[in-house]
């Protein structure tokens, strides 16, 4: 079994705190860290953080106005479509994975505050893996997107262990770029009760 790692406030989203990015990085972009080594398809993509690749912390946002009454942050929150972790669960995934994906911190400002209150982490994941098993999914390839599965109804993702091997948490370029984690590392999360985190189970041979 593999999990889709998939962001899903238990309130809705109706409720959520308001965030937005303050200071020169307003405008949200990120630079690959080796564009030589990026993929055609990513090297256009509107989010480089979210396509597996790393990218250059310099060019990340570092702050982030929080405009909620709430005295914390959550473990995990999600702005322009990137997750934001919690030192918990970056030290989770580091101990499966030391040193393979980039946790870069951002502060976390109160309005007309001068000093952060808190910090969390981006987290991009930096492993791409065409991870779904083509003979037991029983989607097809689309026919005018190159490589991508065609999302039909009555369809279903079944993932391949041989091409997982020992990773824990990959970006499949195929499956939209969605993030999946390992049983074990889904697990793990899952018994450290991380609020917000929804855990999709898939079959995998």
């Amino acid at each position: 079994m593999v999990y889709a790692f998939i962001y899903r406030p238990s309130g809705g989203y109706a409720g959520l705190p308001r965030i937005s990015l303050i200071g020169p990085e307003e405008t949200f972009t990120a630079a690959y860290l080796d564009p030589a080594s990026v993929d055609p398809v990513s090297k256009i993509a509107t989010s480089p953080m979210a396509e597996g690749y790393p990218v250059d912390p310099a060019t990340v946002p570092k702050a982030i106005l929080w405009e909620s009454k709430r005295p914390h942050l959550p473990d995990l929150g999600k702005l322009h479509g990137i997750d934001l972790v919690s030192d918990r669960v970056r030290d989770l995934i580091e101990g499966f994975e030391p040193g393979v994906h980039q946790f870069l911190p951002v502060d976390f400002f109160r309005r007309k505050e001068k000093e952060p209150f808190a910090r969390a982490y981006w987290l991009v994941v930096c492993r791409r893996i065409d991870s779904a098993d083509p003979t037991h999914t029983t989607y097809s390839r689309h026919p005018r997107a190159k490589g991508l599965w065609e999302i039909v109804p009555g369809g279903k993702y079944v993932f391949s262990l041989t091409a997982i091997g020992r990773s824990h948490l990959w970006v499949d370029p195929c499956a939209y770029s969605q993030v999946f984690c390992s049983q074990a590392l889904g697990d793990a999360l899952a018994g450290a009760k991380v609020k917000d985190l929804w855990l999709e189970p898939y079959d995998a041979v």
